[in-house]
């Protein structure tokens, strides 16, 4: 059972990247922000995969809190929060994803997997890290910046 729900996921995940790709259409050439680089992307995907076999999402999401607790402590915190916010938003799409996996199924959503992932407390995070990490930039700027970043981390 929980193999073909991990299969289930999957195709989700695989669905969902490429309509993510067709519907997000970048801007061509970089952002006034820049781009998430492949070595960070590729970092956070290690981490995310390492603490997923370790604990599920609660694995995940005590070290998502762990990457801003430290960001804060470093003299670099800027990158670092938006790295950490990549890591958050790569937790919470995954979270969704299952929820609609298992509606899919005709199971009944069963919601965030714990209260970390909850639509309130996810939205306060990303309005409190945001203005660390993208102080005087739109929603809309820092949505390009993130693009389908959190899935490439995922996937």
């Amino acid at each position: 059972m929980a193999q073909h729900i991990f299969k289930v996921l999957t195709l989700f995940i695989t669905l969902t990247s490429s309509i993510n790709c067709i519907a997000q259409t970048q801007p061509s050439g970089p952002s006034i922000l820049g781009d998430i680089s492949q070595q960070t992307i590729k970092k956070f995907a290690t981490r995310f995969q390492s603490q997923y076999q370790e604990g599920g999402i609660s694995a995940v999401t005590v070290d998502v809190q762990k990457c801003y607790d430290n960001a804060l402590s470093k003299p670099n915190e800027v990158e670092l929060v938006r790295e950490c916010m990549l890591y958050d938003k790569a937790a919470k799409w995954l979270d969704k994803g299952f929820a609609l996996a298992m509606e899919a199924r005709g199971s009944k959503n069963p919601g965030p997997a714990n209260p970390f992932l909850a639509d309130k407390a996810y939205d306060a995070r990303m309005k409190i890290y945001s203005s660390i990490g993208f102080k005087g930039f739109s929603s809309e700027q820092v949505n390009r910046y993130f693009g389908n970043y959190p899935i490439k981390v995922v996937e």
